[in-house]
């Protein structure tokens, strides 16, 4: 489940409630879009994301993904919300020598949750991220992980995450 943004900034775009399996890329992801387009006011709630991430493209997936978000406004209050969902046995390990993911030498993305990048947007995403309420079990890279999250606010809160980073 991916919502294409193309050169358009889409704004309170809301997943909830679903069971995603089997997805060789994010089993839900929010990502920028080919030309200008993105994303501001998200929310992925209450859902159940396993299996996914197993592409063989070499592009890092994980069970449920924010990257690179833009700022539609700067209005305070949280932007970004990952609530209450399920992630787990989400393991990116497409394993080949010249195909590591985004040539880190790692087989593994496959995070349970990931706000991915929010700081490399050409302009800083600076909106209140929030995960709360989540439960990230055996995925193949972390639990959850903020990568480049310096140039925003984020809120991490009762989160359960054990047994990660099994690849």
């Amino acid at each position: 489940v991916t919502p294409v943004f193309g050169s358009t900034t889409i704004v309170h775009d809301t997943i909830k409630h679903n069971v995603v399996s089997n997805c060789s890329g994010n089993g839900i992801g929010f990502a920028k879009g080919s030309g200008s387009g993105s994303y501001d006011y998200a929310v992925a709630e209450s859902n159940i994301i396993y299996n996914s991430g197993w592409g063989n493209s070499g592009i890092c997936n994980s069970g449920l993904s924010m990257w690179e978000p833009v700022n539609s406004d700067t209005l305070p209050g949280v932007h970004l919300t990952m609530r209450g969902n399920f992630s787990y046995a989400n393991i990116n390990s497409y394993h080949s020598s010249s195909m590591y993911c985004q040539n880190t030498n790692l087989t593994s993305d496959g995070n349970g949750i990931i706000f991915d990048q929010p700081g490399t947007t050409g302009t800083s995403f600076t909106g209140l991220m929030l995960i709360e309420n989540n439960i990230m079990v055996g995925n193949g890279g972390a639990g959850f992980i903020c990568t480049d999250c310096s140039t925003g606010q984020v809120i991490v809160r009762n989160n359960t995450s054990w047994g990660n980073k099994v690849d």
